[in-house]
């Protein structure tokens, strides 16, 4: 369906002239910057800054949110003290399409209704009110408000009847489509998709043509015809190829893939399927790759090449969890340092009070005792008594006191690990807090609210099952005792965490040279091991350059055998290294494709397997890599 596309296309047809045209890099971007940057220096107070201004932010339409947000904003400063009601309200369609961008649908919507407000206030009504109409329908498509944005629809089309605008009126048919299509209703969704295409087709309106083909070849597929389908994908791929539209492709490709399974034609499900997967690496959608792995493992499943089939399930699972994964390790690690907090505070609470009853319970007893004997010898014996009690009563009180230390440690841990959460936990919840705005400044009635928030039972069941798996490991790391050590083949358990990123390997064209025996292990606890390893493996991925080798093999002596995972990447400096480790400071560096990370994975790392009896230590030098040494005595 069209929105795989995202929403930037409607803002491309209707709003911006000329700035793109098929694939364009960081540098075209960053050229066409500075020519309207020249515009804006040359001419800070005409309007040509404010259509600079928003040029400038329709260069970050697909890439940087953040840019696109700070450029509206920019636009929308500028454009009220110049008090211009056109450019304020592509402002807010600005803004609005940087928050939509994040997932964050409340304030997103928020500000393409400002953006209608103050386009509609101008007469005629302008050309670009088209795309926010068409902004608004895509934002309550997201959020199934179906009624709404079928409203939205309507004035759409009034609007490009009344500008006389066909591509405005191929787009709203194809935004009805897409309404219907989501409602199970393909039948009528086809009439509209057929409709657009009309249109656009005599128009040679291209993208609109790539797009309205694929829903066509997407709406057959689903209704079983899968020869009808082929035709219209076929006709999509031909027009994105011309186009230079990678995304368009990725899909074609997938849904080719589709196809063919669908038709038994094995040989070249795999193929498109392939090709989708390559293309890929360039785009780098996380959510297309993702089923492109599924797809993967539904067609070597119906081959019976089973080994193949489980291969990229995994492959699937660890992308569909990588968004959550780190979030949610820190979250239980929170939550679990919570009960022992107050595990630990009520056990102090019970040694106190064991203790205030312990001390009276002998101050009674010597009065008794001196009361009723008056002789030297009962006196001698209670004091011999006393002496025992407060000799339990000062163990007791040492236990008490490393308990508090043990508390405040933990609380520190708690304290950190929040700073963190309080970031990851904006993203899970976000889809909620957006229909709760919604429906608290009755935007949507309580009814639609209901029927919207159906659509989350699949998340929140695989949220659930994913916690539970979490939640199992984090018990048996703060019960360490509980643990029992084994005999854990390295060779073995590098091999499944290989797998899980063997995308982002491919990603950036690395090749891991592993030389580890098949009966090297080593004894420890298995769980922290494979975090330790994973961890390790992450940050070699993530420092190495494109095309690099990682090394990874074992060196063993007399006393222990080490794991040794070595790249040639950006490496470090002495004091980086010498703080590594340390608890009270967070380092976080970006990766050389500017992945971000936590601060916290090595020194969680190093706390486990230093808890576990084993050694953690690093060598670097700045521009010549990293290697680390785990170590476990034998």
């Amino acid at each position: 369906m069209y929105l795989k596309w995202g929403i930037g296309w409607l803002v491309l047809i209707f709003c911006v002239s000329g700035l793109w045209g098929g694939e364009v890099c960081a540098k075209n971007i960053e050229e066409e910057k500075d020519s309207l940057l020249n515009i804006i220096r040359n001419s800070p107070h005409d309007t040509s800054t404010l259509r600079a201004y928003y040029n400038i932010a329709n260069l970050y339409l697909f890439n940087n949110p953040d840019s696109l947000k700070h450029y509206g904003e920019k636009l929308l400063t500028l454009a009220k003290k110049q008090q211009k009601p056109l450019y304020q309200g592509l402002a807010h369609q600005v803004i609005g399409s940087a928050f939509f961008n994040q997932n964050e649908l409340t304030p997103a919507l928020q500000h393409f209704m400002e953006s209608v407000s103050l386009l509609e206030s101008i007469s005629p009504l302008p050309k670009e009110l088209i795309a926010v109409y068409g902004q608004i329908i895509t934002t309550y498509a997201e959020l199934t408000d179906y009624k709404s944005g079928m409203e939205f629809a309507r004035k759409c089309i009034t609007l490009s009847e009344q500008r006389k605008n066909p591509e405005g009126m191929a787009v709203a048919y194809n935004n009805i489509g897409d309404l219907l299509d989501k409602q199970g209703e393909y039948d009528k969704a086809m009439t509209y998709y057929q409709k657009s295409m009309e249109i656009a087709t005599q128009n040679q309106f291209k993208l609109t043509m790539a797009i309205t083909n694929y829903n066509m070849g997407y709406i057959s597929r689903l209704k079983g015809e899968a020869d009808n389908a082929l035709r219209y994908i076929y006709q999509s791929r031909k027009i994105s190829g011309e186009l230079n539209d990678i995304e368009g492709l990725i899909y074609c490709y997938h849904e080719f893939g589709r196809l063919y399974y669908m038709k038994k034609d094995i040989k070249r499900a795999i193929i498109y399927t392939d090709s989708a997967r390559i293309l890929n690496k360039k785009y780098s959608n996380k959510k297309l790759l993702k089923d492109v792995y599924l797809l993967f493992s539904d067609i070597y499943e119906s081959e019976r090449k089973y080994d193949s089939a489980y291969y990229y399930h995994k492959q699937y699972t660890a992308i569909k969890d990588s968004i959550y994964n780190e979030f949610r390790q820190k979250l239980v690690y929170s939550l679990t340092t919570n009960q022992k907090i107050q595990s630990l505070q009520q056990k102090s609470l019970e040694n106190e009070i064991k203790l205030n009853h312990q001390n009276k319970k002998n101050d009674i007893l010597i009065i008794i005792g001196i009361i009723l004997s008056g002789g030297l010898l009962f006196f001698v014996l209670l004091n011999e008594q006393k002496k025992k009690s407060n000799q339990i009563l000062s163990v007791q009180k040492q236990q008490i006191e490393q308990q508090k230390e043990e508390l405040s440690s933990m609380n520190e841990t708690k304290d950190k690990l929040f700073s963190v959460i309080s970031h990851d936990l904006r993203s899970p919840i976000n889809q909620l807090k957006s229909l709760l705005a919604l429906l608290s400044n009755n935007v949507i009635s309580k009814e639609d609210f209901m029927n919207i928030t159906q659509k989350f039972h699949t998340q929140i069941d695989t949220l659930s099952d994913s916690l539970e798996n979490i939640l199992i490991w984090a018990n048996s790391m703060f019960y360490q005792n509980h643990l029992a050590e084994e005999e854990v083949n390295i060779s073995e358990e590098l091999a499944q965490v290989i797998m899980l990123y063997d995308y982002v390997l491919s990603d950036k064209e690395l090749k891991i040279n592993m030389d580890v025996p098949e009966n090297a292990v080593v004894k420890t606890h298995r769980e922290p091991f494979v975090i330790a390893v994973r961890n390790l493996i992450s940050n070699a991925i993530k420092f190495s350059h494109k095309g690099e080798e990682i090394k990874v093999f074992v060196e063993e002596t007399e006393e222990s055998v080490s794991l040794v995972i070595s790249d040639k990447g950006i490496g470090m400096t002495p004091e980086q290294i010498q703080s590594l480790f340390n608890q009270d400071q967070k380092n976080t560096t970006l990766g050389t494709m500017k992945e971000k990370g936590s601060g916290i994975g090595l020194r969680i790392t190093h706390e486990f397997v230093t808890k576990c009896g084993g050694s953690l230590r690093a060598e670097s030098k700045p521009g010549e890599g990293s290697t680390f040494y785990l170590t476990y005595p034998k």
